[in-house]
């Protein structure tokens, strides 16, 4: 899951490991999300803005509540509605694709989170060395 806010993020992963920065983690998702779709081209993998919503995290000031995200959510893991159609690798929100942070798009930055996380998980992605 993303946020619009990850539109405030830092694309060069400068103290990815050390920053609690919510627009970072937001952009460093849909850098992901894009990573995976590149890799796996039989699966759809997006990252979704689902709104300012009245949640504990968003407060009782938000403007929206979590019926409209909720519905696209159980729409396209049932591989219904419109973001089952998206191209694997979007960003979208509940009212359809949006261009994400010109930085989400960089092949080598989303290849170097992809080494940071592999290096502090110790893991490495499926199919990778």
């Amino acid at each position: 899951m993303s946020s619009d806010s990850h539109f405030g993020g830092d694309e060069t992963l400068k103290d990815c490991t050390t920053s609690f920065s919510y627009a970072n983690s937001k952009l460093q998702d849909t850098m992901l999300a894009k990573a995976f779709a590149r890799r796996w081209t039989d699966v759809q993998s997006v990252s979704m803005h689902p709104g300012w919503l009245k949640t504990k995290m968003g407060g009782s000031s938000a403007p929206g509540t979590t019926d409209k995200s909720s519905k696209v959510l159980t729409e396209w893991s049932a591989g219904e509605g419109f973001a089952a159609k998206l191209t694997s690798g979007a960003f979208f929100t509940t009212g359809g694709e949006q261009s994400p942070h010109r930085g989400a798009d960089s092949i080598e930055k989303q290849e170097e989170l992809m080494r940071i996380c592999r290096d502090i998980a110790n893991v490495a992605v499926p199919g990778e060395k």
